[in-house]
């Protein structure tokens, strides 16, 4: 062994020798510092390899504008069409006719226009002008509607659409038409009623009776249950109003409405007032003298929405 093997051999003896005898000298606390010291400074060392070994971190991609590109097609450059009005409810017997006006704009020039109505109720309905060579944007078109009902037309409801088309684009916005074909009821009482095909009208024979009942079906008739409906003549005392009958009655201001069905100024009314049990009425009087009410049984019945359809097909004779 050469002479610089021997003194490291003995070098490290010595320092093995000197660590024994340092650890031999100190104190239980001293010990346990050391050790955790030494736990701290292993830890530090094991982030530094792990923090300056890893990869960098890639700095982060700069964000880049796009401009939006509409999609070919999704711009509608389509005209808007507004009716007047956008639903007609028609009702007529077989054998009667009536006509309705109405108009259109265009919020485009329109060239090469036709007004068609769908085979639904084309039996019916006839439309004037058929056809407009050129309309301006917003200028308001007249549409004049001729129905007639055929006298071998079948009772029931009919309905279909006005529909408006310019070259070959037909346009979504649409007028529709409902035509009620209803029986008319002629009274000895004065007046004479539309009603639905279904009911079953029955007046008495007795020649002062003054009420005309309106029932569901013959077989409801029959078993003596109470009409749907009934229309009834009274007589107005001189100087009353027809506000003021109505209110004879014991009916506050409540329970009393003024409107128009049908080109036709009506009262209608309630003697329990708005409660939801109670009887609907509509009240008319042509000469302030005679007086045709029209009252629906049920609540329900007298609030929906074909009752005051029956109740504007009134006319006193």
């Amino acid at each position: 062994m050469g002479t610089a093997a021997q003194v490291g051999m003995w070098m490290r003896r010595l320092d093995k020798t000197w660590e024994t005898a340092t650890l031999e000298i100190m104190t239980d606390t001293q010990r346990k510092w050391l050790a955790v010291i030494a736990s701290v400074a292993a830890l530090v060392l094991i982030g530094s390899q792990f923090l300056f070994g890893a990869s960098p971190i890639p700095s982060a991609t700069p964000l880049v504008a796009y401009t939006a590109v509409p999609l070919s097609g999704t711009t509608s450059t389509q005209p808007k069409i507004t009716w007047s009005t956008t639903s007609i409810n028609i009702i007529l017997s077989p054998g009667e006719s009536t006509s309705s006006d109405l108009t259109f704009t265009s919020s485009q020039k329109l060239t090469n226009v036709a007004l068609t109505v769908v085979p639904q109720i084309a039996p019916f309905v006839n439309v004037q002008p058929s056809s407009i060579s050129s309309l301006a944007a917003n200028q308001a078109q007249s549409v004049h509607l001729a129905i007639a009902i055929a006298a071998a037309t079948a009772f029931g409801t009919y309905d279909g659409t006005i529909q408006l088309k310019s070259g070959t684009t037909t346009f979504p916005q649409t007028v529709k038409v409902v035509v009620n074909v209803w029986p008319t009821f002629t009274s000895t009482i004065g007046f004479t009623l539309h009603y639905p095909p279904s009911f079953f009208p029955v007046q008495s024979t007795d020649p002062n009776s003054s009420e005309v009942g309106f029932y569901s079906s013959p077989q409801v008739f029959s078993e003596g249950i109470s009409p749907t409906f009934t229309a009834t003549k009274s007589q107005l005392p001189n100087g009353l109003s027809l506000r003021d009958w109505v209110k004879s009655f014991g009916v506050d201001d409540a329970g009393i409405d003024q409107l128009a069905l049908g080109g036709k100024l009506f009262i209608k009314w309630s003697e329990l007032g708005t409660q939801d049990f109670a009887p609907i009425s509509y009240s008319i009087s042509a000469d302030q003298v005679t007086v045709i009410t029209v009252t629906a049984s049920s609540h329900d019945f007298g609030e929906s929405m074909q009752f005051p359809m029956i109740v504007s097909s009134l006319t006193i004779q």
